[in-house]
């Protein structure tokens, strides 16, 4: 399921340089025809073109990303989660870096501002567990969280107080591999960090394993001043909110929310 799910978030999402290359490929095929197929070619490729630069404007993003959300936002006074005892971070992916045996794997955008949050919220609570969970993803030789405990002993985060969960590749094995963890530690209530996107999904698929999570949602790319000016941020951020319906329809679908 793994594979197949990378190969429609690779080839078959919109907003990606991916989709966008093959579906110009396509068009151009069909253009090539004569008659009707050859028109049709033409209004694809015009309609791919529209569509990336509609998402591409940071007003769609915003409006995208608005609805998925789900009005959550991230814990700012002590007293919101004053009877939770651990903050538990999702990881959201990892860049490796590789020359034969020898692997260098640093955070993206998505896994830093994750990481950022969780150390921000530790340090409102008095000396709390933080649990990272990220399993290896790909052909990667460490886990995800890994990387990202390196990061948060960078900025402060005691190691002793971080526990990894390394075995989960994806929102579904978090609460599967976490119900037991987070038991063995006697964390009944936690914090929990995840982008606007998947909070969401990550809170009903976690209280789905009879988890209680208290969402907090990282910082996340907005642009209100020129809000129909086409930007690289808004186009990555459309892409993630659509990533982010699609995941709520399959997970609902299969009952796992």
């Amino acid at each position: 399921m793994t594979g197949v799910t990378s190969f429609v978030k690779a080839f078959l999402i919109p907003g990606s340089f991916v989709f966008l290359m093959w579906g110009m490929v396509f068009g151009l095929v069909l253009a090539r025809f004569r008659g009707r197929a050859g028109k049709w070619g033409m209004r694809w490729m015009m309609m791919l073109v529209v569509t990336y630069l509609v998402l591409s404007m940071p007003f769609t993003a915003n409006l995208l990303l608005s609805g998925l959300s789900g009005g959550y936002s991230s814990v700012q006074d002590i007293n919101e989660i004053k009877d939770t005892t651990a903050v538990v971070v999702l990881t959201g992916g990892a860049n490796t870096y590789r020359v034969g045996d020898n692997e260098i794997r640093a955070l993206p955008r998505v896994s830093a501002f994750r990481a950022l949050e969780a150390a921000r919220v530790y340090g409102l609570m008095e000396d709390p567990l933080l649990v990272i969970s990220g399993g290896v993803v790909g052909d990667a030789l460490n886990a995800e969280s890994e990387v990202m405990r390196e990061a948060l002993i960078k900025i402060g985060v005691p190691s002793e107080r971080i526990i990894v969960e390394a075995q989960s590749r994806n929102t579904r094995e978090h609460a599967i591999y976490l119900q037991p963890l987070l038991k063995d530690h006697h964390i009944s209530r936690f914090v929990l960090i995840t982008s606007p996107s998947e909070m969401w999904r990550a809170k009903a698929t976690l209280e789905a394993a009879d988890l209680h999570p208290i969402p907090s949602v990282t910082a996340e790319w907005t642009e209100r001043r020129r809000r129909w000016l086409p930007t690289d941020a808004a186009l990555r951020l459309s892409r993630s909110s659509i990533l982010g319906y699609m995941g709520l329809v399959y997970y609902w679908s299969r009952g796992w929310i």
